[in-house]
């Protein structure tokens, strides 16, 4: 029997519901997506975005760290918490095999096969195929979790009469073809190098010399003609930069080693100049600016960012509480306030409020330091 939520948002025995529809979502959609599926083992490994052994180097004994990262579940229990219950969710430690940062997305043959030269072997930033193994662990995962979430909305659509659940299964199944898309590419690539061919592909190194602090995945893009921020419009109109007659995807991996912190861009060969506009942290030369331009960029882009418990602890509370509500107005829609039945149109301010935000002011009009990850 379908259930609105009512107007006070989720019950205890709601989000019992929630969990449980996540965690079959999970398992549904647990499956190989390396490939091809005639060659797969029957065991399915749990894969991280960013290699165990790199999350080592920044856990603490007890193998923890301090995560941010959308969960659907928290999401949808935020409906309409207060923002200090909303702040709880941040200000706890997470197991570095937690499912939140973890998936079932590929099999122990194809994934000893495929990342082999990157788990076993040194981590070279300068080997093209090492960026590309990087990429791809970060667009497999990726889709591994749009593909969760869009079946977990599917089912509490189904449970709940809710405009928002209608509204994100919407654009939940855009962000899984998109995700598609982004996996395409880095597979085409890939073969591309392997088989000594160009791989489309440009890559840019930062490397911040500082003990290991940040590990992040972001996958993001630009549609070819009108979807910047005004500070980007600004610079591009500024610059006279040609513009992308298609979308342009974007990667960066941020990991790291035991002196350093390594972050990688990849993006398609010949859009320099646009991606300047759009991650700047590349490009930049004085190295804290650099650090403090890429974590702003992280905040903003990424769904998830693992953060040494040492290092979260030496940011401080005012400076804590920053990163957080820069992270949660980017990444978080906006809680869901407006509620009508099931079948009615879907008002345009309710369908944009769930919409992620950018910030459109960037570094540019701040403080550098406050949201740098990389600093104390």
């Amino acid at each position: 029997m379908e259930k609105d939520l009512g107007p006070h948002g989720p019950t205890r025995e709601d989000f019992r519901r929630a969990e449980s529809a996540y965690l079959r979502a999970r398992n549904a959609e647990a499956r190989c997506l390396i490939g091809p599926q005639s060659e797969c083992s029957v065991q399915l490994v749990e894969a991280h975005s960013i290699q165990k052994a790199k999350l080592i180097l920044i856990a603490d004994k007890r193998r923890k760290l301090q995560i941010l990262s959308i969960d659907v579940i928290k999401d949808f229990s935020m409906a309409s918490a207060m923002e200090n219950e909303r702040d709880k969710i941040f200000r706890q430690y997470r197991s570095i095999s937690n499912p939140i940062i973890t998936g079932k997305w590929a099999c122990k043959r194809h994934d000893d096969s495929t990342f082999s030269q990157i788990e076993k072997g040194n981590l070279d930033a300068a080997n093209e195929e090492h960026c590309l193994l990087l990429a791809y662990r970060t667009v497999l995962f990726d889709y591994f979790k749009k593909c969760v979430i869009l079946r977990f909305y599917k089912e509490l659509g189904r449970e709940f009469q809710t405009t928002v659940f209608s509204s994100r299964i919407s654009i939940s199944a855009e962000r899984k073809a998109l995700a598609e898309r982004f996996k395409i590419q880095v597979e085409n690539a890939l073969i591309h190098v392997r088989n000594g061919r160009n791989s489309g592909m440009e890559h840019r190194i930062i490397v911040i010399k500082s003990v290991p602090k940040i590990a992040a995945n972001v996958v993001t893009y630009r549609e070819g003609r009108n979807m910047g921020t005004p500070r980007e419009e600004r610079k591009i109109a500024e610059r006279g930069i040609i513009r992308s007659p298609s979308e342009i995807l974007m990667f960066v991996t941020v990991y790291p080693e035991p002196d350093r912190n390594v972050a990688i861009l990849s993006f398609p060969k010949g859009w320099d100049s646009l991606v300047h506009v759009y991650i700047p942290a590349f490009w930049e030369e004085d190295t804290n600016l650099a650090s403090a331009l890429l974590s702003k960029t992280i905040l903003d882009e990424t769904e998830g960012i693992m953060i040494s418990p040492a290092a979260w602890r030496s940011f401080g509370e005012k400076k804590q509480r920053r990163i957080i509500d820069q992270f949660v107005v980017t990444t978080q829609p906006d809680p869901m306030v407006v509620r009508t039945r099931s079948g009615e149109s879907i008002p345009e301010e309710v369908l944009s409020n769930l919409l992620y935000r950018r910030d459109p002011d960037f570094v540019d009009n701040s403080d550098p330091e406050e949201f740098n990850l990389f600093s104390d």
